[in-house]
């Protein structure tokens, strides 16, 4: 499947999943029998069904794409972190993957956590 249709369908997947959550709060609050004007309980509804659902999908971290040169040899790599980070932090973590070796990055950038899942997976 292509990286398009993987999106699409990712989306849709979240979309149907807060379709849900809302409908199973909505139905919690109706048959709990709470004495709340129906137009609050689906509003209600909603904004807690938001509030769940972006504690599930937040983005936690800070995502890298960094170019480098190590003994020489140009290389690539994608780097979580759990905060931003300086370009030291960035240099010591890939000289500890090339067993110490000295590296010079030569250029990152931040990408999106959707990016950096999709090529970590691949």
């Amino acid at each position: 499947m292509k990286a398009k249709k993987k999106q699409v369908v990712g989306l849709l997947i979240n979309l149907l999943e807060w379709a849900i959550v809302s409908m199973v709060l909505s139905s919690l609050i109706i048959l709990g029998d709470f004495n709340v004007p129906s137009s609050w309980v689906y509003l209600s509804s909603v904004v807690v069904s938001f509030l769940i659902l972006y504690v599930f999908y937040w983005e936690r971290g800070t995502y890298y794409f960094v170019s480098f040169v190590a003994g020489g040899v140009p290389g690539r790599v994608f780097l979580k972190f759990d905060e931003r980070v300086s370009l030291d932090v960035i240099e010591n973590t890939i000289s500890g993957l090339y067993s110490g070796e000295r590296v010079l990055v030569t250029g990152y950038k931040t990408v999106s956590r959707y990016e950096y899942e999709l090529n970590i997976k691949s």
